[in-house]
């Protein structure tokens, strides 16, 4: 089990991004979506403004990781002693959880909104209050860039549905009976064309 002492959440950087294409695969595996994702980290990279050589420089999605941090092996010299010439021990980081989110809209009640695409916890470390932590991020980054509510979506059948609504999260399809729909690519040329 692991030491929720020993756990951060923090932006992500560039250098998290392969880590979190892999998350990205394992939560659609979760959710019995395996052929979903189709990024690559180049994708990842580029969208989350992290190339310097991109000319639009406006990231298109934030990125927040929880990773675990702890002491590597201590190094033992010639002597069988541990050595002690560096000045600190060397840290190990695992990324274990991750969220990406995005301005997603204006509402014309309460202005910037926040959507959440993804939060996901790797499966050993669910049930330790990670989740929270992102979400605590999350919250913490809406409320400090002006957005009146964050919105996402959660499969029906999925646990985290109880977490989030523990946490204060409205259903809207069952309170208001908004039903939620999207165009996909298809129906914009159908669209387009008639």
């Amino acid at each position: 089990m692991a030491d929720q002492s020993r756990i951060t959440v923090r932006r992500a950087a560039k250098e998290d991004m392969a880590d979190v294409l892999l998350m990205i695969q394992e939560l659609a595996d979760f959710e019995k979506m395996p052929d979903g994702p189709k990024l690559t980290v180049d994708d990842l990279i580029r969208d989350g403004g992290f190339d310097s050589n991109d000319a639009n420089g406006h990231p298109l999605f934030f990125c927040f990781i929880a990773e675990e941090i702890s002491p590597t092996t201590n190094r033992i010299g010639d002597d069988g002693n541990v050595d002690l010439t560096l000045n600190r021990q060397p840290m190990t980081r695992k990324s274990i959880g991750y969220s990406i989110c995005f301005f997603s809209s204006y509402s014309t009640w309460g202005g910037r909104t926040l959507y959440m695409e993804d939060l996901y916890v790797q499966p050993s470390y669910r049930k330790l209050g990670i989740g929270k932590m992102i979400l605590q991020e999350i919250a913490s980054y809406a409320s400090e860039t002006g957005c009146c509510r964050i919105d996402f979506q959660a499969l029906n059948w999925n646990p985290a549905v109880k977490f989030y609504e523990k946490l204060g999260a409205a259903n809207l399809t069952e309170s208001k009976s908004w039903l939620y729909y999207v165009f996909r690519r298809e129906d914009l040329d159908k669209i387009c064309s008639n």
